[in-house]
This record gives C-alpha cells, structure tokens and sequence, in this order.
C-alpha cells in the first residue's frame, strides 16, 4: 500500500499534462500511487494519461465516460484511494520536487499540511507573487478564526490524512479544500509550509473570471436581498457552520457545537423579515462559543468585526422601503 494517493481529475489538460505528471513523478519522496481520471476530454488528454501509465507502474488511469465535474470525479478518485494519505492535483501545475517530503515533515502529527502557491504563466515564467497574494490573503496559524470567513487553502498545495478528507466536502457549495482544513483545523491541526511547494499556472483555460454584475442584470428580489439581508456572506457563513456541525471528522462536542449556531444564524437571518429585528442573541453566541479557537487576541478582534458586521442591522425597513421604490421605478 502507498504512503500517497494523488488524485488527478482531468479535462481538456493536454497542452500541460506532460509536464505536471513528470514533476510529480520526479518527486524526492517516491512511495505514492497517482490515479488519474478523466471527464470527458476533447483533445487526447485521457490518451495521453494512458501512455504516461505505461512508463510507470505508480500511475493507474480509471475508465470514465460523460462529464460530471471536477468534485464528482475526485470522490471517485478517492474511493479507489489506497493511501494513507491523500494529495489533489491539477493537471496544468508543476509541483517542487519536495514538495511532499517538505509537507510530510510539516505535520508533524497534524492532519494536514499545505504550502505555499508561486503564482506562474502558460510558459512556467514566474509572476512574482503568491495565490495567497493574488486573493488579497495572508496565512498564520494565529489567524484561525479569519480562515472561517475566507477560503485560503489551495488543494493542490495540501497533503490530508485519508481519514480527515470527507467525502461530503466535495458535495458542498463551498470549496472543499476550505472544508478540508477547517475539519482538520478544529480536530488535530493544519500545518503551513511557508516556502513553495507548487507551481501554479494561470492561463486561460484555468482562470476564475469575475462576474462583473451592474444592478440592470439583477431582479428587484435580488437587489433587496443584497442590500438588507447581506445574503452572500450570511449565506456562506451559515453554510460552513453547517458543515462543520455535520463534520465527521471534528470531535463531536465540537460539531454539535457548531450545528447549533448553524441553527441560530438561520433562524436570525433567513426566516421572514429577521434582518430587520434583533439577532437573538446571534453576535453573542458566536463570538462566545468561537473565542476558543482564536489564534491570538488580533485573531478575535478580526473575527469580532465580521461578526459585528454581519449581525448588525444594516438599513432600517423605512430606508429600505424607499430603495425599493427607486429600483422599482428604473
């Protein structure tokens, strides 16, 4: 049995393909098997998949058919996953040849481990700066709280125990390296390599394009909500305390803890009209049950904020009755 599973979904990935699959096979720390699985390709990836497989017996290609999207095919990626360990790749990076025997070293017991992104081109030119750089992002262990609100870890860049990669991450509208290391964050620990450890390529095919919405695009509905509900954030929010109160990897006094501010943040925020009332004690128990897991006292002031920001009354129903009329009669 390997060490390492690396799961490899792929699609239309042949232009870089080569290159990832020689960096991960040319890695210092050998004891792994790559499986890589393909979703519906168009131009030779999952032929050239098989022709690499060839050369070396670590590489297993699973047959696939259709497109079922990147989190469908890694599930099935992991339940052919032997590993002890489990580590996800893209298929246009180039991985540092220590990249994990540095993250194996970092754990240290821990679950998880995750380093640094060097953020590269499409011809592997360095672009000076980081992916956390690019998010606008810093990581720190003493930042424990922040990394409830923003997604900072990279997939690509992490090494999880086998057993602390739950499955249902990959079900959630969040992105499931977030939910990755906020289980093993809240159970045994996370881990930061500050060095890189992957090379990540930005070009076309791979780029997330921002949505630039003007308030013509939206619905009335959707600009009332924006407004007074603070939706987006409240939304996300909610739906990590739900997953981390349906965890099965933190302990479960942890969990149980969590389902219930899950079930408080709903009731304060999504039931009818509640954005305009009192927060039911909401502000409270968050920052109460919470305070543990604070990484210092900056940690907790950061998180305080967010937290002020997110349960205050925004607009008074008056205000918001008049916005409503303007945007009614654009």
């Amino acid at each position: 049995m390997p060490k390492l599973s690396i799961l490899m979904p792929t699609y239309n990935g042949a232009e870089f393909l080569a290159e990832q699959v020689d960096s991960i096979l040319a890695q210092d720390d050998a004891d792994f098997e790559l499986i890589i699985i393909d979703d519906g390709s168009s131009d030779g990836t999952d032929d050239l998949s098989r022709q690499h497989a060839q050369l070396d017996r670590r590489i297993k290609v699973l047959p696939s058919k259709g497109n079922k999207g990147q989190n469908a095919r890694l599930a099935e990626l992991l339940g052919v996953a032997s590993g002890e360990y489990v580590a996800v790749s893209d298929q246009d990076d180039i991985w540092a040849r220590d990249r994990n025997s540095r993250l194996f070293e970092a754990m240290d017991g821990r679950p998880t481990a995750f380093g640094r992104s060097e953020l590269i081109d499409r011809n592997g030119q360095p672009l000076g700066k980081t992916l956390l750089d690019a998010l606008n992002l810093s990581y720190s262990n003493e930042r424990r709280l922040q990394a409830i609100f923003d997604p900072m870890f990279s997939a690509h860049a992490m090494i999880t125990k086998r057993e602390a990669f739950n499955v249902a991450s990959l079900s959630s509208a969040l992105p499931f390296d977030w939910l990755i290391a906020l289980d093993s964050m809240f159970s045994g620990g996370v881990a930061y390599v500050d060095d890189a450890v992957v090379f990540h390529r930005i070009h076309g095919g791979n780029q997330v394009n921002k949505i630039k919405t003007s308030i013509d695009r939206l619905t009335t509905s959707q600009i009332r909500n924006a407004i007074c509900f603070q939706t987006p954030d409240r939304v996300k929010l909610w739906l990590t305390l739900d997953y981390l109160g349906r965890s099965s990897v933190i302990p479960r006094e942890r969990s149980k803890a969590f389902s219930e501010l899950a079930a408080h943040a709903y009731s304060a925020w999504f039931s009818y009209w509640r954005p305009f009332r009192h927060d039911g004690g909401l502000n409270k128990a968050l920052k109460e049950n919470l305070l543990q897991y604070a990484g210092g006292p900056s940690d907790f002031v950061m998180f305080s904020r967010r937290i002020d920001a997110l349960t205050d009354v925004l607009i008074s129903p008056s205000i918001a009755a008049e916005i409503f009329r303007q945007i009614k009669r654009k």
